[in-house]
Formats: structure tokens, C-alpha cells, sequence
């Protein structure tokens, strides 16, 4: 169903100030016009829960196996993780972005972060076939927040949260920089393309209404997503 290629070339960016790494693996895949097909013809889409702008069906079972096996030691030399930790894998997605601007929630118009754990990882994989927008990573202005630790975390919250009530956000996706967050890097959607990243470092989908949002599987935003726990 899914064939890693053999040789992988990885990149490594190092976002921010805290020098995150963030790694980026073109050509992922020798397959993936058959998992996009997979994803039209055979996954079941239905409304996301959650913070997710859109719609979500579940991978086939064995994507999850063959990213973990092709990518397990890659992210523990990359992170630094002890090579005996075992990582588990969780939600196990097809995403396609849907909902109109008009509908988005108010913490859909933010950054966000998954997770306070410094070793859960967001493993996606961009399927579709377009000029779509990318994946941005960001930092909160006031607390110069990147990254989200049970330390830290009450902090940004807190900090948000009164920003937010004194000045809401538009509705409106994330482009880039807004009055609460600076973004710090971004990495361009290309079909192919394969981005693992802390789950904790705060970033969001750049997500243009104009081309981006669709309900068709094979011409819109389509990623696949799972998340690798190594704690």
C-alpha cells in the first residue's frame, strides 16, 4: 500500500531560538498516487473533532507501521531519545481542510501546540497535488514562547487568553505573524513531502481560503497525519 523509499534524504531545519529541529524528507514515498486514491476511493470523511479546520478518516492500519519503522531511529539520533525507547503511534489521519473562515473557531485562528511532552512527535505527510499552504512554526510575543512545557504552560495560556479578550482574532486562518505570535520559520506544502516535529512547538497550517480550502479529496489540502509518543 505504501513503499518507503530505500535511501531517504533528510533535512534538518533548526526553528526559532531554542534551535528546535524539524525534519523534512522530500519524495517520502514510491507510492503516492496509490494512497491518494486510497484516500478518495476508500476512507471515510467525516467532520473533525478536535481543532482540526476540516474533515478526518482514519489511515489504512499498515501507514502508521511503515512510517514508524522508517523513521524510528531517524527521529532518536535527531532529538536525542535513549535507543531503547519504544514509540507508540496515535491518531492515525487522513486530513483535508474544509471549514470556511466565517466557521472557524476561535482557537482555529491561532497558533496551537498537541502536547506539553518534549518527546510526542507530529509526523505529517503532504498529499495533495497543488499550491497549497505550508505548516508555520511560531513565537508567543509577550512570554517569547516556542516551545510548550508543563513549566511554561499555564503561562502561555493565561497570556493568551487575556490577549485574546482584550483583542480577538479575525476569523480568519493563520498566514503568517499576528498580533499575538511572531512566526519564526515555515516549510512550503509539496506533494510528497514528509515534516516530523516536536508536538509542543507552537505552529499552524498557513492556510489560504482561497486555494486551500475544498471538499475534494484529490484537488484539495490533503495530509496525512499520525503522532509518535516516545515517552
Amino acid at each position: 500500500m505504501i513503499n518507503i523509499r530505500g535511501k531517504l534524504d533528510p533535512k534538518v531545519r533548526l526553528v526559532g531560538n531554542g534551535k528546535t529541529p524539524v525534519i523534512v524528507i522530500d519524495d517520502f514515498s514510491d507510492q503516492i498516487d496509490a494512497l491518494r486514491q486510497i484516500a478518495n476511493g476508500y476512507a471515510h470523511f467525516s467532520k473533525a473533532t478536535g481543532g482540526y479546520p476540516g474533515q478526518r478518516a482514519v489511515l489504512p492500519s499498515a501507514y502508521g507501521g511503515a512510517i514508524y519503522n522508517a523513521l524510528e531511529s531517524l527521529i532518536k539520533s535527531v532529538y536525542g531519545l535513549p535507543s531503547d525507547n519504544y514509540g507508540r503511534c496515535f491518531h492515525q489521519l487522513f486530513s483535508l481542510v474544509t471549514n470556511a473562515e466565517e466557521d472557524l473557531s476561535l482557537l482555529q485562528r491561532l497558533p496551537h501546540f498537541d502536547t506539553d511532552k518534549s518527546s510526542y512527535f507530529a509526523v505529517m505527510h503532504y498529499l495533495g497535488d497543488g499550491d497549497f499552504g505550508g505548516t508555520g512554526f511560531f513565537r508567543h510575543r509577550s512570554s517569547s514562547i516556542e516551545r510548550v512545557t508543563v513549566e511554561n504552560k499555564s503561562l502561555l495560556t493565561e497570556s493568551v487568553r487575556r490577549e485574546i479578550e482584550k483583542s480577538p482574532p479575525a476569523p480568519a486562518y493563520v498566514q503568517g505573524s499576528c498580533d499575538q505570535f511572531d512566526m519564526i520559520d515555515s516549510i512550503d506544502y509539496q506533494m510528497n513531502r514528509l515534516l516530523v516535529y516536536p508536538g509542543n512547538l507552537l505552529h499552524s497550517g498557513l492556510i489560504n481560503p482561497a486555494r486551500d480550502v475544498s471538499h475534494s479529496v484529490l484537488k484539495g489540502r490533503l495530509t496525512a497525519n499520525i503522532f509518535v509518543d516516545f515517552s
